[in-house]
């Protein structure tokens, strides 16, 4: 910051200006081309007061008073006289302040549509900068306003109020208001109820654009009807049933786990991760030829310069494959941006919808107080660069974009880290953000960490330092000489458990406590340091105020060298040594043995591990385990390997507890202790409303980006159902999982989730149904599957196809309308409202009608190929024109990266 400032003022004392304040001076240039124009860079105020100035005191007056009107904080103030704008401010002074906005965003429409030359509708909730502005079109935008408004606007205003709905908002409360003392305008009294009626749409199964005309009509009306009151934001509603109650032993400093996403190898999601651990799986294979082609850096003898001994890991499928157009990242940006951004991205994505968190139920529940943790190393992507211009974009490239732009593109907050601690990176993410919670920086906080292997070097550098495995079974426990890379990420979402429990979170596990330290000076940089491990452990047990002897499962670090996890075994031993003392055995094993060691993704890896075992009530075997470790005799500590599945039960007299470590390979260690999260009571069934006979209809909302996706929704959403179905048959759910107990997959519960737990995107449908079978029989005919002959209301459309009525129903008019069309219970009214784009009161359309969250699929992004064109490995698929997809226009996109031009 302080170089900054030096550097601001160097630039001064030569007579150079900033970049916005060029641009705005040659903007004004062009806009008054009467005179000419002379650009004199001098310190205003300070000549202005200077005794040998003044024959221009006067001038500069003038130009020290614009200098301070031109502050930071945005502000709007009316400038007297002057023919320019009188019209459009004559016509704002008789309207209040809500037809002041209504106003206002169809002048910004018009506006900024000249100065894009663009001739369809803009969405007003886009930003300006996403619609086609850049910095010299926002300075004639903000000009032009300035003339229409008669006012002076802030030069930062736009980046203040980036949308037209914003900006419009923001100049309602500022410009066009009658003078003071004179009347306000008054509202016409049509009752609001009557004029919303006419909403309604008897047609089923139809496109919502066949009755925009009849809903904007009704949308005018309930404008001019509601009274100031109708406009108020409707009274607070609880986002969830009640909430729950707090367990027995229960402490201050417990974390609760409400979300956990991720993929890694062999798993493309966390069902077939379980599936593949429950099974001993095996995902460890040679190197894919589609990263590289390892033939040419091969040489199974040690010591060989340039030349890898290991060609075995854990890979992920698709890491070229990225969603560009869901996350507003344009082809070039995205073929930049380093894999391991683009996936943390996706993952809390999926993260947040299993959660039934959404951006606008972060920022009324949580202020954006959210925060960011992320642990990552490696960062090898710039070496698949071809050309120079590649290599320059992503020279910069950092780790901190991992976090930064998930908190960009969710609009949080709170803290956003990003860190390398190596092997322990994701578990000490997880670490600071519990301490970001307990200390107040964030009240929900997201925590991972992401892996992968993208370039040759990487081998061929672990192999220099000999630390890699040189064959297939080099495993955790086992007689290896080294660890096997492997890909990963994942991530968990973190709260308060008294907050989790009050919100009715669907609570996974829980953190007692957590610890870092250092290894300090050990016996050499990479080895690991016993006492230091031992005094980590020990710290999380006192803070946790349990006995290793709660202890129920040992989740352990080791990554298959025969000194480190010598050394981990024998820390562990002396802080379980009670366990010992007694005779017992405690069943230890690591995800590693399984998958490899994900290196940063490593802690969450082994975390989420824990949780799945916690959630199925199974301890899973450890594979790969033979010949045994030398330098281990497990018969001397009180630990046992499991060969095969375990039951591990829920028991109300001995919570269940496990313990995670990760150690990084230059000393970092982190330490967790997870408690299973055992629900006090189960949900009741809900009662039937009064003098109910039937089931009661609910409202399924589905939406997706584009069409094809929508489709994909509606498909996964099939798959589920179908998977409730074979549960009912006898076969089992195999999603079963211990938090879902008191959730049943009603239709009650899928509809909430759907309507409060999900982003509403512009392709949407809505479906009114009564059962899971009528919601199965719809989804199948807008699939235009065989389907069963019942009749319901369907309806289906593009919000970008209709983009004024959506303009019109996302404001207070359309507000007030599905207020009125949800106090009549007018279902189908509502429907078509949503589906063209306006927002429901859901919640109070459930009052009295309880409905808890559940776990539902998540958003099928439209996956394509972005990556660098080549470089000395190649990468992942085929190369398409400089890596970007078949049809992608990479001449008219910047060569950005990392928001950088």
């Amino acid at each position: 910051m302080a170089a900054g400032r030096a550097d601001a003022r160097a630039d001064a004392a030569i007579g150079l200006i900033p970049q916005e304040q060029g641009a705005e001076v040659i903007a004004r240039q062009f806009a008054h081309r009467d005179g000419d124009v002379a650009l004199i860079p001098m310190r205003i105020a300070a000549l202005a007061g200077q005794d040998r100035m003044p024959l221009l005191r006067p001038l500069l007056a003038e130009l020290v008073d614009a200098d301070a009107r031109d502050a930071v904080v945005a502000r709007a103030e009316r400038r007297p006289g002057g023919a320019s704008g009188t019209a459009l401010l004559a016509g704002l002074a008789a309207l209040d302040v809500t037809a002041r906005a209504a106003r206002l965003k169809r002048h910004l429409d018009d506006a900024i549509r000249k100065l894009l030359n663009h001739s369809d509708a803009l969405d007003d909730r886009a930003s300006l900068f996403d619609l086609g502005l850049d910095s010299l079109l926002s300075i004639d935008l903000r000009m032009q306003l300035e003339k229409d408004l008669a006012c002076s606007l802030s030069t930062t205003v736009l980046h203040d109020y980036p949308t037209i709905d914003a900006l419009a908002g923001f100049l309602a409360e500022r410009v066009g208001a009658p003078p003071a003392g004179a009347a306000a305008p008054r509202a016409a009294s049509v009752p609001a109820a009557a004029a919303a009626t006419s909403a309604t749409s008897a047609t089923s199964a139809t496109s919502a654009t066949s009755a925009t005309s009849a809903t904007a009509a009704t949308a005018a009306t309930a404008a001019t009807a509601a009274s100031p009151a109708a406009h108020a934001a409707p009274p607070a509603e609880p986002h969830r049933a009640a909430g729950q109650a707090l367990p027995a032993g229960a402490g201050p400093d417990d974390i609760a786990i409400i979300g956990v996403a991720g993929r890694y190898p062999g798993a493309a999601d966390l069902r077939a991760f379980w599936d593949n651990l429950r099974d001993g799986h095996d995902a460890i294979t040679a190197i894919p030829p589609d990263r590289w082609n390892h033939d040419a850096c091969f040489d199974r003898r040690r010591n060989v310069p340039g030349k890898s001994y290991s060609a075995w890991g854990g890979f992920i499928d698709g890491v070229d494959a990225f969603d560009p157009a869901f996350f507003s990242i344009s082809p070039r940006m995205a073929a930049y941006l380093d894999p391991k951004e683009r996936l943390f991205l996706e993952t809390v994505w999926n993260l947040l919808e299993e959660a039934g968190e959404t951006r606008e139920r972060m920022q009324q529940a949580y202020g954006a107080q959210v925060g960011v943790f992320v642990g990552a190393m490696y960062q090898l992507y710039g070496a698949c660069a071809a050309d120079e211009g590649e290599r320059t974009a992503t020279a910069l490239s950092s780790y901190n974009a991992i976090a930064h732009r998930t908190s960009y593109f969710f609009n949080l907050r709170g803290p956003s880290v990003a860190l390398d601690t190596m092997c322990s990176s994701s578990l000490t993410a997880v670490h600071y953000a519990c301490r970001s919670l307990l200390d107040g920086d964030c009240a929900l906080a997201i925590a991972g960490g992401v892996n992968l292997s993208l370039h040759p070097r990487k081998y061929v550098g672990l192999s220099q330092a000999q630390i890699v495995g040189s064959h297939a079974d080099s495993r955790s426990f086992s007689d290896g000489d080294g660890y096997l890379p492997a890909e990963g990420v994942g991530a968990v979402l973190l709260k308060p458990l008294a907050r989790a429990l009050a919100d009715d979170d669907r609570v996974l596990a829980v953190i007692k406590a957590s610890s870092v330290n250092h290894g300090g000076r050990s016996s050499g940089y990479y080895a690991p340091n016993a006492n230091a491990q031992v005094e980590l452990m020990e710290a999380s047990f006192r803070k946790a105020g349990i006995s290793p002897d709660s202890i129920g499962y040992v989740e352990a670090a080791a990554n298959g060298t025969s000194l480190g996890d010598a050394v981990e075994l024998k820390a562990l031993a002396r802080v379980f040594d009670g366990a010992a003392r007694d005779g017992r055995t405690l069943p230890i094993g690591t995800v590693k043995s399984n998958i490899g060691h994900p290196e940063a993704a490593s802690g969450i890896a082994q975390l989420t591990k824990v949780i799945l075992q916690m959630q199925h009530e199974t301890l899973v075997p450890s594979i790969k385990t033979e010949p045994l470790n030398p330098n281990v005799d497990l018969s001397r500590t009180p630990f046992r390997l499991l060969a095969r599945q375990a039951a591990w039960p829920s028991d109300p007299a001995r919570p269940r507890r496990a313990t995670v470590s990760s150690f990084g390979a230059s000393g970092a260690n982190a330490h967790l202790i997870v408690e299973a999260f055992e629900p006090v009571a189960a949900e009741p069934a809900p009662a039937p409303a009064a003098g109910a006979t039937a089931p009661q209809a609910e409202i399924v909302v589905l939406s997706a980006r584009t069409p094809a996706q929508l489709a994909e929704v509606a498909r996964r959403l099939l798959a589920w159902l179908a998977t409730r179905d074979d549960a009912k048959d006898g076969a089992g759910d195999p999603a079963a999982a211990l938090a879902d107990r008191g959730r049943a997959p009603s239709l009650a519960n899928l509809a909430h989730t759907l309507q409060t737990g999900r982003e509403a995107m512009d392709c949407r449908l809505a479906l009114l149904v009564d059962g899971l079978d009528a919601l199965r029989d719809g989804l199948q005919r807008f699939l235009g599957m065989p389907a069963g002959a019942a009749d319901l209301a369907m309806y289906h459309g593009n919000v970008q196809d209709q983009l004024e009525m959506r303009n019109l129903l996302s404001g207070a008019a359309g507000d007030a309308m599905a207020q009125a069309l949800a106090a009549e219970r007018n279902l189908e009214g509502l429907m078509l409202h949503w589906v063209q784009g306006g927002n429901v009161p859901w919640l109070a359309l459930r009052e009295g009608r309880p409905a808890r969250r559940i776990v539902l699929p998540t958003y099928p992004f439209e996956r394509a190929r972005y990556w660098l064109s080549g470089g000395e490995g190649e990468a992942p698929g085929e190369a398409d024109a400089g890596g970007l997809p078949a049809g992608a226009d990479a001449a008219r996109e910047p060569d950005v990266v990392d928001g950088r031009a």
